[in-house]
């Protein structure tokens, strides 16, 4: 992260300048917020490791394409296209973290399943949730 320096305050990105007022962007709690960055990856890496420490099972909803060219090891690959059909067979004693190129499309997923009554966390990008597996 980087230190930014402005007005005699100083602050760590993300930040975002608006007039001469500074606001960190970590700092916002707002619902929407929340939200937006839940659909796209960008919440609580937290929960995803504390449901990957519980057994969760891995979904990746790239192509199969995209899954070929590099994917978390021990995760299913269900492209988003597909998932409608599978939501049934979704495992409901234990957690469900879906990934994907960005977290756009595992948001969806997510989404979907915890409509179903899935324990469902957006992992975001794969290669997020690979590290996470990986640091375990």
């Amino acid at each position: 992260m980087r230190t930014v320096h402005r007005d005699n305050v100083t602050m760590r990105q993300p930040y975002s300048v608006v007039g001469s007022h500074i606001t960190s962007l970590t700092n916002l709690n707002t619902p929407m917020l929340n939200f937006l960055m839940n659909m796209m990856g960008g919440g609580n890496n937290d929960a995803v490791a504390e449901a990957i420490n519980k057994g969760a099972v891995i979904i990746d909803v790239r192509t199969r394409q995209e899954f070929s060219g590099g994917h978390v090891a021990g995760s299913k690959n269900i492209p988003l296209q597909e998932l409608g059909p599978h939501i049934a067979t979704l495992p409901t004693d234990k957690p469900v973290v879906f990934c994907c190129a960005s977290g756009g499309r595992s948001g969806q997923a997510t989404s979907m399943a915890s409509q179903a009554g899935v324990e469902a966390y957006n992992g975001g990008p794969w290669t997020a949730v690979n590290r996470i597996v990986n640091n375990q």
